[in-house]
């Protein structure tokens, strides 16, 4: 919309006091839009980025925990330990934890379920 202004302001029709008034603030209006445009762009640039490396990042981490887990297997193995204890070195984590028992209610029916009242 600025650029419109900007290409009207330019017409031979435009009277000149109104190009000479308005000239100047709309360029540097339009400049500054340009910025804001441009600092945007950067912006989702940098964000994308910054998502593939996280995304990386947690795929290293969890390769290396797979080693971890296998290692540990090895040694439950070797030594006749019973599977729990190799799922004892981490806490599973909060969301799947969650997903398993959300809000932490019971899975069960309440005890007095199913008799007449």
């Amino acid at each position: 919309m600025m650029r419109t202004m900007q290409h009207k302001l330019v017409e031979p029709e435009t009277p000149a006091d109104l190009k000479k008034k308005h000239e100047k603030s709309l360029a540097q209006v339009t400049d500054k839009g340009q910025a804001a445009i441009e600092g945007r762009e950067e912006a989702f640039a940098v964000n994308g980025r910054t998502s593939a490396r996280v995304a990386a990042w947690r795929e290293d981490a969890n390769h290396a925990l797979l080693g971890v887990e296998g290692v540990r297997k090895t040694v439950a193995s070797a030594r006749r330990l019973k599977p729990d204890w190799v799922d004892s070195f981490f806490q599973p984590a909060a969301s799947s934890r969650a997903a398993a028992d959300p809000g932490g209610a019971a899975t069960s029916a309440p005890p007095d379920a199913g008799h007449a009242g």
